[in-house]
Formats: structure tokens, C-alpha cells, sequence
């Protein structure tokens, strides 16, 4: 029988199903969308713009190279990053760059929910904290409060 602190263990081994691995794919696809978005925030922002979006382009370098280490681990080959990404709207101010990150974050937190739901359960503490990560960041670039971050279905506003 394998047990969950078990070494063979799926939870503690590469081993993932489909329905996780689905969803490492599209929170690697989450990560490399928002890689770019928080390169261009760095660039075109000023003062404190400048220096969240870099802080945060740092976090999510990180996690997104440890997503796809987490894919390749898994025996599967990573998507790779677009050569760009179409922005939703048109950047041209502090108040659109900050309307950006907030658009990205929750992006991120809707795609690590689907994570935390579709991880084998010794997999979903690290994706549910990505989540709260996401949630702080949102909140930081002046999203409203979610009750139920990355899950607005849930919500009742």
C-alpha cells in the first residue's frame, strides 16, 4: 500500500495524471503570460510601478521555471512561452499598467485554482499558496477583495 509520505508515493514522486498535468500546463501558460506582461509594467512604469512589477516579475521567473521543471518531472515537455502576448487593452498609463497587473494576477489565480483542485493532495499546498501569492498581489495593485480567489463563480458580488 503506498501511503502519502511514502517516497513511491504520486503525491511525492513526478508521477502525475492527466487532469494535473493539464493543469501545470496552463499554469505554466498562466506564469509565461505574466512574465511578459510584468516585463513590459517594469519598463513603461515609474517609482513604485516600477519597482512592484520587478519584484514580481522576479516571483514569477522563479515559478515559472519551476513549473516547467514540474512538467518535464513529470515525463511531459513544457509548452514553451508565445513570442508575444496581445494585452487586453491599450497600455499607455500608470493607471492602465496597474489595471494590467491586476488582470494578470488574476489570471494566475484563476489558473492556480484549477491547480489546487486538480494536484494530487500532496501537490496542492504549493499551488494554493501561489494562489494566496496572487490574491496579495491583486489586492497590492488595487483589486477589490475576493471571497473565493481565482474562483469568481463562487462569489456573490
Amino acid at each position: 500500500m503506498i501511503r502519502a509520505g511514502d517516497e513511491q508515493s504520486p503525491a511525492r514522486s513526478g508521477q502525475v495524471d492527466e487532469t494535473e498535468a493539464k493543469a501545470l500546463q496552463t499554469v505554466l501558460a498562466a506564469a509565461h503570460a505574466a512574465v511578459y506582461a510584468y516585463a513590459l509594467i517594469g519598463a513603461k512604469g515609474q517609482g513604485g510601478t516600477r519597482r512592484r512589477a520587478v519584484e514580481r516579475l522576479d516571483r514569477l521567473t522563479e515559478r515559472r521555471d519551476r513549473l516547467a521543471g514540474r512538467v518535464s518531472n513529470s515525463g511531459r515537455r513544457p509548452d514553451p512561452p508565445a513570442a508575444g502576448y496581445a494585452l487586453p487593452f491599450e497600455v499607455r498609463s500608470e493607471t492602465s499598467l496597474r489595471a494590467l497587473a491586476r488582470q494578470v494576477e488574476q489570471a494566475l489565480a484563476a489558473a492556480d485554482a484549477d491547480l489546487v483542485a486538480g494536484a494530487a493532495p500532496g501537490r496542492r499546498l504549493e499551488a494554493a499558496d501561489w494562489l494566496a501569492e496572487d490574491s496579495v498581489a491583486a489586492a497590492a495593485w488595487g483589486s477589490d477583495d475576493e471571497p473565493f480567489p481565482g474562483l469568481p463563480e463562487r462569489s456573490t458580488r
